[in-house]
């Protein structure tokens, strides 16, 4: 987001369904084909418009600056979107947290969601004596208790010296988003990872907490962004 902000800022200054089988979908890079009466450029829609670059430099707050000096961006230009993970991550992390936000230009045409956020949530089960297999895991936060339900066979197996990791990725919805949220400024967060009465239990690290209450500045500020640019487009259409 914070790049994104900086394109926005330059032009301020200087003036889901899924796909069909097989279907091929083509898409100009410079965007130079589309041609629409009734649509103009998200830099026609800023420009001369001081009360929005306020709007969206209030959001750059010091915590979400702090937060994003620990993240690392990875640029994908096939998907169109920037991957956002902390730095310090490690394989053994317990809960591990990836952001996915579109990349926009200031000539792109400003539609609605023109920039989108999404996010997955993986929860790993470390084990120092072989293999662990679970379908459910049970998160104890300060004030609440969540229980996830797994499919065994969708899990990931990795190796990291002389551990098993094994791992359950989730789209981060609603109820997720509000249960990371709950996570990042908890005391104290307890995992367990269960499968027919055999458990296995973790309490995270402060480190890990960090990491995560990091992902969450991090998603909360695109989501916060992803509402301000919708929010004055819409307006610039009301006219």
């Amino acid at each position: 987001m914070k790049k994104i902000l900086v394109i926005l800022f330059s032009s301020l200054i200087m003036l889901s369904c899924g796909d069909k089988n097989g279907e091929v979908k083509k898409e100009s890079i410079k965007k130079d084909a589309i041609k629409e009466d009734k649509l103009v450029t998200i830099e026609e829609v800023f420009k001369e418009n001081s009360k929005a670059k306020e709007h969206l430099n209030s959001l750059m707050s010091k915590e979400y600056d702090e937060a994003h000096d620990r993240t690392e961006i990875i640029s994908d230009d096939f998907n169109n979107e920037q991957k956002i993970f902390p730095i310090s991550e490690k394989k053994t992390d317990k809960v591990k947290i990836e952001i996915f936000e579109s990349k926009i230009k200031k000539e792109d045409i400003a539609k609605l969601n023109v920039y989108y956020v999404r996010g997955n949530i993986s929860f790993s089960c470390v084990s120092n004596d072989g293999y662990f297999s679970f379908n459910k895991i049970i998160i104890l936060t300060d004030n609440n208790r969540y229980e996830i339900n797994g499919d065994v066979l969708s899990q990931d197996l990795e190796h990291e010296g002389k551990y098993t990791i094994q791992t359950s990725k989730f789209v981060i919805d609603q109820e997720k988003y509000d249960m990371i949220a709950d996570m990042a400024y908890s005391e104290k967060v307890r995992i367990r990872f269960s499968k027919s009465d055999n458990n296995k239990d973790f309490e995270l690290t402060k480190e890990e907490k960090e990491r995560i209450k990091d992902m969450y500045i991090m998603f909360d500020g695109a989501i916060l962004f992803r509402e301000t640019i919708n929010y004055y487009i819409e307006e610039y259409y009301k006219k």
